[in-house]
């Protein structure tokens, strides 16, 4: 996904928080720490206000489940 789609689904999801429980996500990447610093030194240079998003706010492994969340809930919207 490029980062135009994630800055958007960041903006129109500014408090988004994730629902209760687990789901168990395979995901086979090479770092996924670096690929969200990446993301994210993008995503406030693009827009500084998202340097607070919850999405952000703990480790990367919690950021990239809250991201893909956010696309499974912005692909499925009614």
């Amino acid at each position: 996904m490029n980062n135009d789609r994630i800055q958007d689904m960041l903006e129109r999801h500014p408090e988004y928080k994730p629902a209760k429980g687990r789901v168990s996500v395979v995901m086979l990447m090479p770092s996924l720490e670096l690929a969200i610093e990446e993301l994210y030194r993008d995503m406030v240079k693009r827009n500084p206000e998202l340097r607070f998003h919850p999405v952000f706010k703990k480790r990367w492994a919690p950021a990239a489940c809250r991201l893909i969340e956010l696309h499974w809930l912005v692909t499925h919207e009614k």
